[in-house]
């Protein structure tokens, strides 16, 4: 007993033991755990932390003797000044000095905890970084401290080093100043401080920030724009300074007014939008939509959507006419005000209503070429960020020829006159260099200065309808889809009714022309064929994506054009398009479009220089070359754009075409955008003029009579100065064929002539040969177009082509019944003057029935009379026939040796001599005689005859016949023909070289008789 309680024990202390032993190594493995996972990463991240951080960061002492940006310059290829962009315009001011009405406007949009939150704003950076992960936005989390350290210590570099470094610095300067702060006035306690650190940092923030137009900071914006210092600053100017350091190219107050300011539409009782801005009517306006503002509850209000949407009622009205208030930027931040208590519904009220008269002036700044500086500072605001440029101090060279600028800027000065005589009063150009993607010269409008034809908004960078300018994009899709195609490849321009959104569709004039080879469909513009092609070789759904692939990124994905895409029912901006014909001009490469040159520091040190601007090329070299021989061959235009569309001594690719709108007064059609776009393999043009007041242009501006005039003085200026020179694109990947131009395919030894076109192919991809199925060629009786019979006389019968053509969907009704009643009605005549011959759809399936009736009537008939069948004769001898019918004169014979035609002579008497040839064997020959009246009737009969060498028979006299008191001699031969003979009557002596003889008495008194071989017979 005693040992096993003792054992017990001892289990019992062993368990005990145990336990804790267990428990020691848990706490190990989560003390290993703790020390590998949280420990060692913190050691990690710190020292990463702190090399890359905080070893790196400035002196924040150092922002108070930033230096401010200084001027960039922005020059053309040869160095030519074209604008000074950062020539600062500052004048710094204590934040005393500037109104509270643009602090609160800038704290609202930029910062709208600025006075609560420490130096960040963790709640905005949540909400971003919700934005950035989930939705793909990306929203702007930074304080205005963070703004102030980015822009004026830091880089602009996107990366987390930066936003840390960025979040340290606002730390240490909120440090800095509150020290400073506390020092200078030491009886601030310490939420005056927190106080006067926020206002220091408005007060820098204030003053650095970029207002454009050369304004740099609150006081020089203020002066610039509306002539008052910063302190002056009412809510709505202050509302409209606000927006602008968020994008200060986009929008820019003076020449980007659409963007920051608001729109005020005017509709008259049918919906058309009225010019009604100014005098009185303007006042009654202010009055109506004032009234209504005031009678609106903006208390109940919860977001600045809510007020935005209070700002833009849907009927007020005055008489018959509809007013529609459009918001901008400004209104945005006025209603942010609002909801952050800064106005109230007074002040609101006052300050849309101060609109109505304000006035913004325009700063004076030396400028050339405008639109193209304003469009490399948009280009350089993506590179570099939007604020960038009021830091930098760069050299920017950009690519546009100063020289060529200046022809291009006179030149369409100097056809305003006659523009406003078409009723357009304003044109673009641009002209680039597709080798290197330079643009060369840059007109955005006719007058950048002319407000009256809003001069200051770009229409190269603005969406147009490009009209039928988009079908050769649409025709080089369609020869990259079929590679057989070729320039003479045909396409029926008939009657085409489509199943689609649209009910009608027509080409421009109304007019059909039937089946065209490709090389004249496109320059002349048809539009039936370049929807056929849209349809065949793509549809949306590919078209689309071709021509986005060609950088014209306008074209919507969301939206359905339908058909309308092939003739130009799009918009584009003239840039891009010229983007995309780019494309076409470079045989040998695509490139992108870019302006800049190079990018250098003050001190000489390039940051920038353009390396490889080269994009994917879409578009086959054969494909390229054979759009080229199309567009640039005058041949191929019609003949009244030749002159227009072609330059002297210069080979250029061109097409034209106007966009075109109904007056619905009148419902004519008129033109409105008139398009030019030409390219050499090395320069593209593009060429917009239109009405700026969306009005239509005069009825004889059709077909590009505006912008090609442009174009073609423009080169022609080019060509005086020596800056264009010829060029003709080299063939790549294309041969010389010969095709049937009624089915595209390889001209073959079935192919009639008159319908064999030489051409241009894929080298890659030549079409099938042939078959001949398509155009056949047959004889016809002409009596009735039927098939030739054995009674059918060799003057009836003709050579006649059956044409069996079909639509590219011949088992499509609407494509297939247009053409079949388009050869049948109009083509089939002037098919038979290109072939010679009649032209027929079908092949005849009967003979004529009134042959058989004339046939019976007038049909020949003889028999032979001499020799017999299977006789023996020499090769030359008299074949006797008798006629037994003949009721046309028989006009010759024709004599067959087995077969073959030996002889062919007229016919004078029933006695026939026949010539055998010389090397005609001595054996059995069938022989066959054909006897053919003057209307070409005729009746053969076959012989079978055995030939012999030599003749030993000697002639006979056959008999003597009398005849109306005449006697006729008949001589014969047995095996040949009589040679002459010699006849003695009444003593009268007479020779002839003939068989048969008439004389007057029957006796005489001697005659001889020679054959072909000297055989003889006398009395």
């Amino acid at each position: 007993m005693a040992r096993k309680k003792w054992f017990k024990l001892l289990s019992l202390r062993k368990k005990r033991r145990w336990r804790p032993k267990k428990k020691k190594i848990w706490w190990k493995l989560i003390l290993a755990l703790f020390i590998i996972f949280i420990v060692f990463p913190t050691i990690i991240v710190y020292m990463w932390f702190k090399k890359n951080i905080l070893d790196k960061l400035p002196n924040v002492a150092n922002i108070e003797k930033v230096v401010f940006s200084q001027t960039t310059t922005i020059t053309d290829r040869n160095g030519i000044v074209l604008y000074k962009v950062f020539n600062e315009n500052r004048k710094y001011v204590p934040l005393n000095k500037i109104s509270p009405n643009i602090q609160n406007a800038l704290i609202s949009i930029e910062d709208k905890n600025f006075w609560k939150n420490p130096w960040i704003d963790i709640q905005w950076i949540i909400r971003a970084g919700i934005h950035d992960v989930f939705f793909g936005k990306k929203q702007g989390a930074s304080t205005l401290t963070q703004q102030i350290i980015k822009n004026l210590i830091l880089t602009r570099d996107r990366t987390i080093t930066r936003k840390l470094k960025e979040i340290v610095l606002a730390f240490k300067l909120n440090s800095y100043l509150s020290n400073k702060i506390k020092n200078q006035y030491k009886d601030l306690n310490d939420k005056e401080v927190k106080k006067k650190v926020k206002e220091r940092i408005l007060e820098m923030y204030l003053n650095y920030v970029f207002f454009w137009n050369n304004a740099y900071g609150v006081e020089a914006a203020s002066n610039t724009y509306f002539h008052k210092s910063a302190d002056k600053l009412s809510i709505l100017e202050s509302a409209i300074l606000a927006w602008i350091p968020k994008s200060p190219v986009k929008y820019d107050p003076v020449n980007k007014r659409e963007n920051n300011l608001w729109k005020l539409v005017i509709y008259d009782d049918q919906g058309k939008e009225i010019d009604l801005s100014t005098g009185s009517i303007l006042k009654n306006i202010e009055k109506i939509y004032i009234d209504y503002l005031k009678d609106q509850s903006f208390w109940l209000s919860k977001d600045e959507q809510d007020i935005i949407k209070i700002l833009t009622p849907e009927n007020l009205k005055l008489n018959k006419l509809s007013i529609k208030y459009v918001p901008w930027r400004k209104d945005f931040v006025l209603a942010r005000m609002y909801i952050d208590g800064y106005i109230n519904k007074s002040e609101l009220i006052q300050a849309v209503k101060e609109w109505f008269s304000k006035i913004i002036y325009k700063p004076k700044v030396e400028i050339k070429a405008p639109h193209f500086v304003f469009y490399v500072l948009s280009k350089l605001e993506k590179k570099y960020w939007k604020d960038i440029i009021s830091k930098a101090w760069w050299t920017i060279k950009t690519s546009l020829d100063y020289n060529i600028q200046k022809i291009a800027e006179q030149t369409v000065k100097d056809w305003s006159n006659y523009l406003e005589k078409k009723w357009a009063n304003n044109a673009a150009l641009i002209y680039t260099d597709s080798k290197n993607g330079d643009i060369l010269a840059y007109v955005g409008s006719k007058d950048y200065y002319n407000k009256k034809i809003d001069g200051q908004v770009d229409i190269l960078t603005s969406k147009r309808q490009c009209g039928s300018t988009i079908k050769p994009l649409i025709y080089t899709k369609a020869f990259i889809e079929n590679k057989y195609f070729t320039p003479d490849t045909f396409i029926y321009d008939t009657k085409f009714d489509i199943a689609d959104k649209w009910n009608t569709f027509n080409n421009f004039d109304w007019k059909f022309l039937g089946i065209l080879p490709i090389r004249k469909a496109l320059p002349y513009s048809r539009n039936i064929p370049a929807a056929k092609m849209y349809y065949l070789w793509g549809g949306e759904k590919k078209v689309k994506w071709f021509l986005q692939k060609l950088w014209l990124n306008t074209i919507s994905n969301k939206i359905y054009y339908g058909y309308p895409l092939s003739i130009g029912a799009v918009e584009v901006r003239p840039i891009d398009f010229a983007q995309a014909y780019m494309h076409l001009s470079n045989i040998d490469k695509a490139v992108k479009i870019d302006p800049i040159l190079e990018i250098k520091w003050h001190d000489g040190n390039i940051i920038y220089k353009r390396q490889n601007n080269e994009v994917k090329q879409v578009i086959p070299k054969s494909v390229i070359s054979l759009i080229w021989n199309i567009l640039s061959n005058p041949a191929n235009l019609p003949a009244w754009w030749v002159n227009a569309e072609s330059v002297k001594w210069l080979k250029l690719a061109v097409k034209s075409w106007t966009t075109n709108i109904i007056d619905k007064k009148t419902w004519k059609k008129y033109p409105r955008d008139g398009w030019f776009v030409s390219y050499s393999p090395s320069k593209v043009f593009v060429v917009w003029a239109w009405n700026t007041k969306w009005e239509h242009m005069h009825s004889d501006a059709f077909g590009g009579w505006t912008a090609w005039k442009i174009w073609k003085d423009f080169v022609q200026r080019l060509q005086k100065n020596k800056l264009i020179e010829n060029e003709n694109m080299k063939e790549n990947g294309t041969t010389d064929i010969y095709i049937n131009t009624l089915n595209g395919k390889r001209s073959s030894n079935l192919t009639p002539v008159q319908v064999s076109q030489k051409t241009k192919a894929r080298l890659d991809w030549i079409p099938q040969m042939d078959d001949g199925k398509t155009i056949k060629m047959i004889e016809i009786d002409t009596l009735c177009t039927g098939l030739v019979s054995e009674y059918t006389p060799n003057q009836d019968k003709k050579i006649a082509y059956i044409i069996n053509a079909h639509s590219h969907e011949p088992t499509n009704k609407k494509w297939e019944e247009p053409v079949q009643q388009w050869w049948r009605t109009k083509w089939k005549e002037k098919y038979e003057k290109i072939l010679w011959w009649p032209v027929l759809f079908e092949k005849p399936n009967k003979i004529c029935e009134d042959r058989l009736i004339i046939a019976k009537k007038w049909k020949l008939k003889f028999n032979i009379t001499y020799p017999e069948n299977k006789q023996s004769l020499s090769k030359i001898f008299d074949v006797w026939v008798n006629i037994e019918n003949a009721p046309f004169r028989i006009s010759k014979y024709n004599i067959y040796l087995d077969w073959k035609l030996i002889q062919e002579s007229n016919y004078n008497w029933n006695i026939l001599p026949i010539y055998l040839p010389s090397n005609t064997s001595e054996w059995l020959h069938n022989l066959k005689i054909r006897l053919i009246d003057e209307k070409w009737y005729m009746d053969e009969k076959n012989l079978n005859i055995i030939v012999k060498n030599k003749d030993t028979d000697k002639p006979y006299l056959d008999k003597i016949v009398e005849k109306n008191w005449k006697y006729m001699y008949v001589f014969k031969d047995k095996s040949s023909r009589v040679l002459w003979w010699y006849l003695i009557c009444n003593w009268q002596k007479t020779r002839f070289r003939w068989s048969i003889w008439i004389w007057d008495n029957k006796d005489c008194n001697y005659y001889m008789v020679i054959d072909y071989y000297g055989n003889s017979l006398s009395n």
